[in-house]
């Protein structure tokens, strides 16, 4: 069975883009305090390679969990599953995401952070859907934009399926039937 219709990210790309945020950061924060947080579970590998591309001696890396898909689409609510364990508060923080596709869970969490006190809350993202968006949310360090399709790999998954592939890819009909919950 053929999973993928086709790669539409590589891992050099992927990793040349989180090389540029990680720089793009450096030169807007120097050595001043930062928290970069991962939203969980997609923006794990994504985060990582922002992270470490980050020279800041003041960095820290902390993650959340946000749902609000099930079976590959939105279901329009969002839920905080696990939250941080350290204050935001008067700290520049920065949001890594997976994708973009309603805009929902990156605003309900950019202002979670901000009501918590954060002196400001910016947006890096690997993948942007904006033919779905319902709600504007203003990313700072976009990457790739991409079509309206179920998409895996890099920590992008589809019902818990094909998180660890090293790219981004596009799944078939097939695939999406045969793993569908």
């Amino acid at each position: 069975m053929k999973y993928f219709k086709e790669v539409l990210i590589t891992e050099e790309k992927l990793k040349t883009r989180a090389l540029e945020i990680g720089k793009l950061i450096d030169e807007k924060y120097g050595e001043e305090p930062i928290m970069i947080i991962g939203l969980l579970k997609g923006a794990y590998v994504f985060t990582s390679d922002v992270a470490r591309s980050v020279k800041n001696p003041n960095l820290e890396v902390e993650f959340m969990v946000a749902k609000s898909y099930s079976n590959g689409s939105s279901t329009g609510e969002v839920q905080i599953i696990l939250d941080l364990k350290k204050e935001v508060k008067n700290k520049n923080v920065i949001l890594v995401e997976d994708i973009v596709d309603t805009g929902r869970t990156l605003s309900k969490v950019k202002d979670l952070m901000l009501f918590r006190g954060a002196k400001k809350v910016e947006i890096a993202v690997m993948c942007t859907k904006p033919s779905r968006r319902e709600i504007s949310v203003e990313i700072d360090y976009p990457s790739f934009v991409i079509p309206n399709e179920i998409v895996v790999g890099y920590g992008l998954d589809y019902n818990e399926k094909f998180r660890h592939l090293p790219y981004v890819a596009s799944i078939t009909k097939e695939t999406f039937e045969k793993f569908k919950i």
